[in-house]
């Protein structure tokens, strides 16, 4: 007798296994793990392997509710993938959907209730890869800052970076809180690279164009301009303004929401009083900044896209 699946309420999924077979060269000792479902449908398997001894699956409900462990077999693995193989006409519907609220954010009745805002991004134009000098570019997306020297001779990039952790107690305090840690990142990776020392033109290469000039000893005399990376949803309102709509992957800084986050940058930089002459001078997400970067090496690319929260 083979292993059954139920439906229950509220999308509960119960396995009722039969008794395991003693052989141990059995193909049946297989197990997945993290099992996710949703109305009866599985949306998530992170991971299934192979073992040569009995193993047994957790399956978690919609209503979070976690049914017990089972006895896992090959049948059921493929049961559990099943709904992941979309036909061509499920593909379709997809595309459909998509093209839908694209148009539903684009348009200024619906964008109010579109699912994909489709905020203007106010970079013009592309890369053509003549582009030459040093820039220095920001990057929070997520637990971690990157502060990059970027390098670019032509088709020829080279890159410098730095990682910092944004600590959850950051993470979840004040918006003054992230933006001093930041500013601290950025004075840290400018003292660890000696840029004080270097002629270094500093901006975002790929989604605007950089004033260039020398900068030499006289670093408070000067004006650094540079670009910043920040891969939450914005409604931008300049090139060098984003207002923030909401916090995602695990964020809750207070008094954010609603700000625009480079006035909150320049504030934090301010306060330090040793980079008063940085300035930002563009703000984009990952999504441009991946169009971005993919059209400096392929003119031919048309649209950046971000599978991922």
């Amino acid at each position: 007798m083979k292993p059954q699946l139920k439906e229950f309420p509220r999308g509960a999924l119960h396995i009722f296994p039969s008794p395991p077979s003693t052989d141990l060269s059995s193909p049946c000792y297989e197990s997945v793990s993290n099992v996710s479902c949703y109305g009866g449908f599985v949306d998530k398997v992170i991971s299934y392997l192979p073992f040569l001894s009995k193993k047994s699956v957790n399956v978690s409900c919609s209503d979070g509710l976690l049914i017990k462990s089972y006895p896992i077999y090959p049948f059921l693995v493929e049961n559990i993938l099943k709904p992941l193989d979309l036909t061509d006409d499920r593909y379709k519907k997809v595309m459909e959907l998509m093209k839908q609220n694209i148009e539903e954010g684009l348009h200024p009745d619906t964008h109010a209730k579109a699912n994909i805002k489709c905020f203007p991004t106010y970079v013009r134009t592309v890369p053509d890869g003549t582009e030459n000098g040093n820039f220095l570019a920001l990057d929070l997306g997520g637990t971690n800052f990157r502060v990059l020297l970027i390098n670019l001779d032509g088709q020829q990039v080279a890159m410098e970076r730095q990682t910092f952790n944004i600590p959850q107690h950051i993470m979840l305090g004040s918006g003054d809180q992230l933006f001093d840690h930041i500013a601290d990142c950025i004075f840290k990776f400018m003292c660890d690279h000696h840029l004080h020392e270097k002629q270094l033109p500093l901006g975002f290469t790929f989604s605007f164009p950089c004033r260039q000039f020398m900068c030499d000893h006289h670093l408070h005399e000067k004006q650094l301009p540079l670009g910043f990376t920040f891969s939450f949803p914005c409604r931008q309102v300049g090139l060098d303004r984003a207002i923030l709509t909401t916090w995602t992957k695990g964020f809750k800084c207070e008094g954010v929401e609603g700000r625009d986050i480079v006035e909150l940058l320049h504030a934090a930089i301010q306060r330090r009083g040793d980079m008063k002459n940085v300035r930002c001078l563009a703000v984009i997400n990952d999504t441009v900044g991946a169009l971005m970067s993919c059209a400096h090496s392929d003119r031919n690319c048309a649209v950046g896209l971000i599978l991922g929260e």
